[in-house]
């Protein structure tokens, strides 16, 4: 959800990712990655209703049970319609994500 100034603008993300861990007994990873966005209407203001997204970041992965792991990381995030650099209509937004998840095998 975007909070623009007068309503919101829900929107969707699309990604592929790519995380490598340095080690074969490492538990700290390093992600990259990009994708899409579509929103319900232009986000940021003054840009178009869809985005191409770029990220990278890293983490770490802590056992806590056999085949579970908890996973927290930090990821730069940045989105723009790639419409390019000198093109009026092509606002960015960058962002910090810090998140947490859980990852399990099957």
């Amino acid at each position: 959800v975007w909070m623009e100034n007068n309503h919101d603008v829900y929107a969707g993300e699309f990604e592929t990712l790519l995380r490598c861990y340095p080690g074969i007994d490492s538990h700290v990873f390093f992600d990259l990655g990009g994708g899409w966005v579509q929103g319900t209407d232009p986000v940021p203001s003054g840009g178009t209703d869809w985005n191409m997204s770029f990220q990278f970041g890293t983490g770490v992965e802590v056992p806590v049970t056999e085949g579970g792991s908890v996973l927290i990381g930090a990821t730069y995030h940045h989105i723009s319609n790639a419409l390019g650099h000198e093109n009026a209509r092509n606002p960015s937004q960058n962002d910090m994500r810090f998140w947490v998840g859980y990852a399990f095998t099957f």
